[in-house]
């Protein structure tokens, strides 16, 4: 078998990114500093919100979110499966349970399943933008005021894109919104995560919530420039001043690598387009997503059965196709701590067999991206031509 030559995704990282994180090495503060303030803010301004919170991952990021909209013990948070499991498990680090509404053909939640799933329990809905392309907020948003719940956008693969004419991130209607800094994501920080609101007092909330809950403001300082208040539960979740220098520098790149990823996804299209044999995800004219992933979905029964082996194939050419997700109502996990049933999500389950996302990163090249599309091809011929398993 041939070494991965081309991973689903890899960081892309230049000489400005390192002199950045070396810079902040020569200051005093490498954490709690001025670097993480001005990245909040810039991010802030990139998707049109009034604030931005960092914290040392995205996982953080979601746990922050349901605490500070006061989920906890009793409630319900209803989500999608097509998602990894932090965005589940931030429900149960509340001591809440996760609810998994059915997916539509895209993998995004169907708000139709959503709204079959609301209870007297459920207290937020924790939509996922999958692969970057956005969900129906406008309909999730109208079941939210309906049922008087809070909505979190779980916007991890979603930077950049739009939904409306407006950046997801600042929705109107939309509490807060997570973004992850991973290393595959559209920017990094190496790891990190960010929460954009457009309310001063949650953002004063995460603030707090990512600091062990402690409050500095004008009221303590009066009592001492090192007097401090905490007034609730609070973690260590805190982004350092090294990873904001990378994610600052990465920011002010995020258009360039925007446009790389929209350019390869249209050729993408362009090259898979007239095989019958599959099908990939296409934006909508109101929500152009921003093509975090490239997942194709296998089109035919004899395909479909052989995904494994499809799989297995293109890694072995050196494709380092990945797939994206295991449905969580599959993992023995939210099978034991949340009634989760894999028969409540059959979409779900059906988009799970057949999906297979492919390379898709801003450092590929045209010639890279041939290969893919030639090792795709050979291989889907290999199996179509074959009668069985």
């Amino acid at each position: 078998m041939r070494a991965v030559r081309l991973p689903y995704s890899r960081q892309n990282v230049n000489e400005r990114d390192r002199l950045a994180v070396q810079e902040a090495l020569k200051s005093q503060l490498i954490t709690q500093g001025p670097i993480v303030d001005a990245f909040e803010q810039e991010f802030a301004k990139r998707v049109n919100a009034e604030y931005a919170v960092a914290f040392s991952n995205g996982t953080a990021a979601l746990h922050a979110c349901l605490a500070c909209a006061g989920i906890g013990p009793g409630d319900e948070v209803i989500t999608t499966p097509i998602t990894f499991a932090a965005t589940a498990n931030a429900a149960l680090y509340c001591g809440a349970v996760p609810v998994f509404a059915d997916v539509r053909a895209d993998g995004n939640i169907d708000p139709g399943a959503l709204c079959k799933a609301i209870s007297k329990k459920t207290k937020a809905l924790l939509p996922v933008h999958y692969s970057g392309r956005p969900c129906a907020m406008s309909e999730i948003h109208a079941l939210a005021r309906k049922h008087e719940l809070a909505t979190v956008e779980d916007a991890c693969h979603a930077l950049g894109a739009k939904y409306k004419g407006r950046r997801i991130g600042s929705l109107r209607g939309t509490a807060m919104t997570v973004f992850s800094l991973h290393a595959v994501k559209h920017i990094t920080s190496g790891e990190g995560g960010m929460v954009t609101t457009n309310s001063g007092r949650t953002a004063r909330k995460l603030r707090a919530f990512r600091s062990h809950g402690a409050i500095y403001n004008q009221a303590c300082k009066r009592r001492g420039s090192w007097f401090y208040e905490i007034r609730s539960l609070g973690f260590n979740y805190r982004l350092s001043e090294l990873h904001a220098a990378l994610g600052l520098s990465q920011l002010r790149r995020m258009d360039g690598f925007l446009e790389k990823r929209r350019m390869l996804a249209l050729r993408y299209e362009k090259l898979l387009g007239p095989d019958p044999r599959i099908r990939f995800l296409s934006d909508q004219a109101h929500a152009p997503g921003s093509y975090h992933l490239f997942p194709i979905l296998l089109d035919t029964p004899r395909l479909i059965k052989q995904r494994k082996s499809v799989f297995d194939a293109l890694r072995a050419e050196g494709i380092g196709v990945q797939v994206h997700y295991i449905p969580l109502p599959m993992q023995p996990h939210f099978q034991l701590n949340a009634g989760a049933e894999p028969g409540s999500v059959p979409n779900a389950l059906d988009f799970y067999k057949r999906e297979i996302s492919i390379p898709l990163f801003p450092g590929m090249s045209e010639a890279d991206q041939d290969s893919v599309v030639q090792a795709l091809e050979k291989v889907l011929d290999h199996f179509d031509s074959r009668g069985d398993g």
